[in-house]
């Protein structure tokens, strides 16, 4: 009697501690997820902002009518300028015809690894030495388009969950 209560006692307690510690595991997951979804969405927050700068709206608008005003195209290069001090790696401005206006900073380069995620604007997971997040954002003036913004961030978030392999 004593062996088979022990025995049923060991049990219960063994189902208990499987389901508790299938709760954490599973709620580990969900918040990774969670952390991860907000830095993606973080970043492509921050492109929209670059993207929607008066400045820069400005400027776009200036080179449909005139492509090649000296004035105009500086005044976009001095406007990209500081978003290297604020986390991004690298950040393009095109014009309405695709020509690259401004560029700063360096983009990863060319990778095979890359995971398009399904985002409003074109979003894209890239692998080189870590994770990077680049977002394209369009520019628009009614119907018109006047530029696109391409930018780029290290996902070091990622790249450290993806390294951690605890709680998975």
């Amino acid at each position: 009697m004593a062996l088979l209560a022990g025995v049923s006692g060991f049990l219960i307690l063994e189902q208990q501690a499987s389901g508790a510690l299938k709760h954490t595991l599973e709620q580990a997951l969900a918040n990774r997820v969670d952390t991860h979804r907000l830095a993606i969405e973080q970043a492509v927050t921050s492109t929209r902002l670059i993207a929607t700068r008066p400045d820069i709206e400005r400027g776009l608008k200036r080179l449909v009518d005139a492509p090649d005003n000296t004035a105009t195209l500086a005044a976009l290069r001095n406007s990209v300028g500081g978003f290297l001090a604020v986390g991004f790696s690298g950040v393009t401005l095109y014009d309405f015809a695709g020509r690259r206006v401004a560029q700063v900073g360096q983009f990863a380069p060319a990778t095979d690894w890359r995971l398009p995620l399904n985002k409003p604007y074109h979003t894209e997971l890239l692998w080189h030495n870590g994770v990077f997040l680049r977002v394209q954002a369009w520019l628009f003036d009614g119907k018109r388009q006047i530029g696109v913004v391409e930018a780029e961030r290290p996902a070091t978030l990622l790249t450290q969950s993806l390294r951690d392999i605890r709680g998975i």
